[in-house]
């Protein structure tokens, strides 16, 4: 038999051979590469038992049992793709937003982890901090450390799970300081609130003097990340209070009201260095403006502008409302286009103001794990180019882009920006 003949022969005998070992990498490929796939079908099908709900409560009712018990069999992550196929699906938005949007529903998820998961653990390296649990505003990463401050609230107890945090992440996450010390002010505010008497109700200092201190004491926090604890204390503070002024509390607003006209009065009175960021966070609150003005923003952006302090301070307070205004108006998908069109009779640094408000606020309630899709969408509008404010709107999406994602996605991501900014993008999302 020649030398032609027998390779043949041999490739014929070998063929059945190489055909399983063809079909078995190709099943090895599919287990790696379409895990999430699966999962996501899994999620679906799971959720499709809520289907014949019609009331927005059973609903999300229905969503958050299924939520937890994907978590109880496979981890928080599991969780989060329940929350993920909700947020995509026609039936579960508008009970979704009814329920205050994405960013509760993560942090519902952090207080189920943390409580049936991690409860009286001191070890933050149990915990995942990886990009994907960070969607929806960090929700669940401020709920899981909020919780486990609230446990052991000390300076030197956050001081030490938090620079744990950035050791482990800094060369994966920008910012991930920030978020864990923000979310250890919650925690400091809750065992605050926990021994605070019902006698000394009332009074914003007697809950929030304490947890802001113990911020300022933080020995290896760089001012950022300081600013971030206090934020985390005033913003959780704010929502126990809107919760019985919108009638959804239990806990009556800790007797404390708050004006829907003027929100701020009530950080005049504060006796700690957190005017500021009281400011900062009350105009969360000015969205209430919005909603009694026949869908207007001028009267909040008219009301920011009235408040002393630099544009970067205000330009701060304008993104929060825009948050909440995005999150109003987030059922209709183009509205964050005409809330864009009501700031150009504004001068420019309110409109800078107004397109970070709005590319954040999609960031906030976009869907996770795809949060950058309608920030994109966004600043290709036309009016950005004309006021010559694209590159900085694309910006704005981009700075977010390594604090959302796995570093292996980023470059898919910048895929779809236009193909003048892709580079930019890839230049901006390197870590150091």
């Amino acid at each position: 038999m020649n030398i032609i003949n027998r390779l043949y022969a041999e490739k014929v005998m070998n063929a059945p051979f190489a055909f399983f070992v063809i079909v078995l990498l190709l099943a090895v490929a599919f287990l790696i590469f379409k895990t999430d796939m699966l999962s996501d079908i899994r999620a679906v099908a799971l959720l499709n038992n809520c289907k014949i709900i019609k009331d927005n409560d059973k609903k999300i009712d229905c969503l958050y049992t299924i939520m937890e018990n994907e978590t109880l069999r496979d981890g928080p992550r599991a969780g989060l793709r329940i929350v993920s196929a909700a947020y995509v699906s026609d039936f579960f938005k508008k009970a979704i937003f009814y329920e205050d949007g994405c960013h509760r529903l993560m942090h519902s998820l952090g207080d189920f982890t943390y409580y049936n998961l991690y409860l009286n653990t001191k070890d933050i390296s149990l915990i995942d901090f990886s990009p994907s649990m960070l969607a929806c505003g960090y929700g669940f990463s401020h709920a899981v450390v909020g919780h486990l401050v609230q446990d052991n609230a000390s300076s030197k107890f956050v001081t030490e799970i938090c620079e744990n945090v950035k050791t482990r992440y800094n060369n994966k996450i920008r910012s991930i300081g920030n978020i864990c010390y923000l979310g250890a002010g919650h925690g400091l505010l809750y065992s605050n609130i926990e021994q605070t008497p019902r006698s000394k109700w009332g009074n914003l200092n007697v809950f929030v003097e304490k947890p802001v201190e113990q911020c300022e004491a933080l020995l290896l926090a760089n001012e950022d990340e300081k600013e971030a604890c206090k934020t985390g204390v005033l913003g959780a503070m704010l929502r126990f209070i809107q919760e019985d002024s919108d009638g959804h509390g239990n806990k009556n607003g800790y007797d404390i009201s708050l004006s829907a006209e003027d929100p701020f009065s009530i950080c005049e009175g504060l006796k700690i260095n957190a005017y500021a960021t009281c400011n900062k966070i009350m105009a969360h609150s000015l969205y209430t403006m919005y909603t009694l003005s026949d869908k207007n923003t001028f009267p909040v952006i008219n009301k920011i502008q009235s408040i002393e302090g630099d544009w970067q301070f205000k330009k701060v307070m304008l993104y929060n409302v825009l948050n909440n205004v995005i999150y109003l108006e987030h059922e209709k998908e183009s509205q964050y286009q005409r809330i864009l069109a009501q700031c150009e009779f504004f001068e420019q640094e309110v409109y800078e103001g107004c397109v970070k408000g709005i590319v954040h606020a999609l960031y906030e309630f976009g869907i996770p794990g795809k949060t950058y899709k309608h920030p994109i969408v966004f600043c290709s509008n036309p009016t950005l180019e004309e006021k010559g404010l694209r590159n900085f709107c694309y910006g704005e999406v981009i700075k977010k882009i390594p604090i959302l994602f796995e570093p292996e996605d980023i470059g898919k991501i910048c895929k779809q920006f236009p193909k003048d900014i892709r580079n930019e993008c890839g230049k901006l999302t390197q870590l150091p």
